[in-house]
């Protein structure tokens, strides 16, 4: 106990503790800060649809076990960014959104085509599909900006969700036929040809 009552003592001793510390910390770093190796899954199968992204995969920077990569590439979780109703009434995740038996499609402040979209292909298929839209406006707002570093579409695009809280597909803008697309992107990811 003396050893660690010495951590809070402005001594050399106290000092040489905390360095001591700190060094030791840095080496378990990955058993200690292993949040990569909790969160960095992500999926290559049919039930991600790839076929619209311009580029692979980007490559993790830094330790996979220790840095979490967040990105709304088709098969990655679904990044975490708190937002908030208009009225601020209370702060909830992105991830709060999503989940729960039913996809999920995430827009912004251009995404009405996506919501008639979702709602036809909900109302032909019966497969649920939650409409958020987060930005000025909208249901949510982005209050710390976060969404909008990581969502990686523009306000036109939208991002679906898996009911697992996987990033289904995503779409940068909006196609000349939204409920064309979101109906062929389903059908794919789930493996149907037709509904």
């Amino acid at each position: 106990m003396k050893q660690v009552d010495q951590l809070a003592h402005a001594t050399p001793e106290g000092s040489t503790r905390r360095a001591d510390l700190h060094v030791a910390l840095e080496e378990k770093k990955q058993e200690f800060e292993s949040l990569g190796l909790a969160h960095n899954h992500f999926y290559v199968s049919k039930a991600v649809y790839l076929d619209d992204e311009p580029s692979p995969r980007p490559e993790l920077q830094g330790d996979p076990v220790v840095e979490v990569q967040i990105s709304t590439y088709p098969g990655s979780r679904l990044p975490h960014a708190w937002i908030d109703k208009p009225n601020r009434l209370g702060m909830i995740s992105t991830l709060d959104l999503a989940g729960k038996g039913s996809f999920c499609l995430l827009v912004g402040v251009d995404g009405s085509e996506w919501r008639k979209a979702a709602e036809a292909v909900m109302t032909a298929t019966g497969i649920p599909i939650k409409v958020f839209g987060i930005g000025p406006g909208q249901e949510y707002i982005d209050v710390y900006r976060r969404w909008y570093e990581k969502r990686g579409v523009s306000d036109s695009g939208c991002v679906l969700v898996r009911p697992d809280r996987f990033v289904a597909w995503r779409s940068v803008g909006q196609p000349a036929d939204c409920e064309q697309k979101l109906g062929d992107v389903l059908r794919s990811i789930l493996y149907r040809d037709e509904f």
